[in-house]
């Protein structure tokens, strides 16, 4: 089932939200501050959230915009119970992909939230990576029409499986997927069947296209997921996510 968190300090009004995206078939997770909404987001599985404008720690621009510091890329939908066009702009302006004004009529909320999950899936266009041939980085490229893949122009024999693996990570370079985005492009599995699955394909993958001198093209982010680094260089930071810490990214943003 599709997971939502809401971000709302009114814990009535969340049950309202969760009970009307309830019936379009929604999951919905609900935090009280940005803090408990910053390490939810960064550690969930989610496929959008949602943020009211006023919340007790940070005002919700603050809030969206540590989000996309820290690499979120949810589609983010927020809610005000001003409705002013100034607080719409600078929710926008923050990084939020759409704006409801209080009060919430829920239908239309359910109807804008299915709209961005359907902007988040929609089929990419030609011109963009997803429909290239080819999928390159510094010293690594794959052949999506042959199937093979090349590390510094050597070739490398990889499973379907494991080709499959390494075009989905290729084909979000420098972003954190989760097991369950990789379980539904890899193994169209809709859920999570507990085994180590993907930690055995994602070894026997860097064991072919690492090399000793350290190199590193698939990275892991405890409790989060792995990401494919573009830049392939060593990192003896094997585990730490290509992310702001949350503390650094809320101050950061809001000392602006």
């Amino acid at each position: 089932m599709t997971r939502i968190l809401t971000i709302e300090p009114d814990a009535p009004l969340a049950r309202r939200i969760a009970a009307s995206l309830a019936r379009e078939a929604l999951t919905v997770e609900h935090a009280a501050t940005a803090r408990e909404a910053l390490h939810h987001v960064t550690g969930g599985d989610y496929a959008l959230v949602t943020v009211t404008h006023d919340i007790a720690d940070i005002d919700g621009p603050t809030l969206v915009a540590a989000m996309r510091a820290t690499g979120v890329a949810l589609p983010i939908l927020a809610l005000d119970p001003d409705g002013s066009i100034e607080r719409c702009v600078r929710m926008l302006k923050a990084g939020a992909d759409d704006y409801q004004p209080f009060p919430l009529d829920f239908d239309e909320l359910g109807a804008r939230v299915h709209a961005l999950l359907r902007r988040r899936d929609r089929p990419p266009a030609a011109s963009t990576p997803e429909a290239a041939a080819q999928l390159r980085a510094p010293g690594i490229m794959l052949d999506r029409i042959r199937r093979i893949a090349c590390v510094d122009a050597t070739l490398v024999m990889l499973r379907p499986t494991e080709f499959r693996l390494l075009e989905f990570l290729m084909l979000n370079p420098d972003r954190v997927v989760t097991r369950r985005m990789i379980l539904e492009a890899v193994w169209q599995h809709h859920f999570d069947p507990g085994t180590n699955l993907i930690e055995v394909h994602v070894k026997q993958l860097r064991k072919k296209i690492h090399d000793p001198a350290g190199r590193r093209f698939i990275r892991t982010v405890r409790r989060a997921g792995y990401y494919f680094s573009g830049e392939a260089a060593p990192d003896p930071r094997e585990d730490e996510a290509p992310r702001l810490h949350i503390e650094q990214a809320i101050q950061g943003v809001a000392a602006r």
